[in-house]
């Protein structure tokens, strides 16, 4: 793909097409934002521009045709290397290795291209190799970290780079996306993956929404559905009750409000938010959030699961049962010390 076909990143197409354009093209880049936005394509189409033989007409994009624009889409270009972590890290033998291969003098380039993926998985020893190799870039290479997690970065590394930064898609350009894709998805999934084009194309999203909205309801019914095996299960449940608070708080404003996530939810959510108040939810908003602060620790399952079915059904104030709450917050002999357990418990 062409840089100037990458879909909802104008702001990053122009200066990087401006870079290439000017013969500003620095040795080290961080491609950072959220996972799943294009940054790896955005890389690849960069590595294009800077070695394209048939864009005479404009230096500022890839003619998208020609040998070297096919081997970088086919990941076969001499001068190209892509590094990922393996069984969940990129060690130091793969750098030494990418260092072997930066300091060869380019086969078909003018320059070589080197691009690390999930750079933040790098081990220390691997990182603190790489950072050598940063600074003292050997001549004629462009080294393009990409991360959504830069605060895992060591700073010397970050401090080294010009930084590009990804934000999610709008719902408009994920449109634009999955119809350039040939699928037919809809709304509420496009406005699920929260900007992110590897859940737009999955089925995953939605299934999830309905599984975890379930397991919500059941808490304000005072049904124990949560079935949590492990902590990023607690987590990702947690994410997704935000969101269902987000929206029930977007409908107290508007109950047509056409920035709904779950958008196919309206009518369920609707009636949930006039159960409760705009104060106490907040709180419950808040108190969420302060809940996943202790997902740190080793979590007690049981007794999470018991506190937060107790703390929402005390915040709304009628439940799926239809009996009255107070709408104060639990008495309950379990505190939140008891949630975390000590690290090796």
């Amino acid at each position: 793909m062409s840089l100037s076909a990458i879909l909802g990143h104008d702001r990053v197409v122009r200066a990087l097409g401006g870079m290439v354009g000017l013969e500003r093209i620095s040795s080290a880049y961080l491609f950072s934002g959220p996972a799943q936005t294009g940054k790896k394509l955005a890389a690849l189409s960069f590595a294009k521009v800077i070695n394209c033989t048939g864009n005479a007409a404009s230096r500022s994009d890839s003619c998208d045709r020609c040998l070297s624009c096919h081997k970088v889409d086919g990941l076969t270009h001499p001068d190209m290397r892509v590094i990922t972590a393996e069984d969940g890290m990129i060690k130091v033998e793969q750098i030494r290795e990418c260092e072997d291969f930066l300091s060869l003098t380019p086969i078909e380039w003018n320059a070589k291209v080197l691009i690390v993926d999930d750079a933040d998985k790098m081990n220390p020893q691997a990182a603190n190799a790489f950072l050598k190799t940063l600074e003292e870039p050997p001549p004629g290479c462009v080294i393009i970290l990409i991360s959504a997690y830069e605060e895992n970065l060591l700073d010397t590394i970050r401090s080294r780079c010009v930084v590009v930064n990804f934000t999610p898609l709008s719902f408009k350009a994920g449109k634009a996306v999955v119809k350039t894709l040939g699928r037919d998805i809809g709304e509420a999934h496009i406005r699920l993956s929260m900007g992110s084009i590897g859940p737009m194309l999955s089925d995953e999203v939605t299934h999830r929404r309905d599984r975890d909205l379930s397991i919500f309801r059941g808490f304000l019914s005072g049904q124990k559905l949560a079935q949590w095996k492990e902590k990023g299960e607690i987590q990702q449940w947690f994410e997704s009750a935000l969101v269902f608070l987000r929206d029930i708080m977007t409908l107290k404003v508007d109950s047509n409000n056409s920035l709904l996530i779950n958008c196919d939810k309206r009518q369920e959510l609707n009636e949930l938010s006039k159960a409760i108040d705009a104060k106490t939810l907040i709180e419950t908003y808040e108190y969420m959030c302060g809940l996943m602060n202790y997902f740190i620790f080793n979590i007690n399952k049981s007794i999470l699961i018991n506190y937060v079915q107790t703390m929402l059904e005390s915040a709304f104030k009628q439940s799926y049962a239809g009996s009255q709450k107070t709408g104060q917050w639990p008495k309950t002999s379990t505190s939140l010390s008891s949630v975390r357990q000590k690290r090796g418990g």
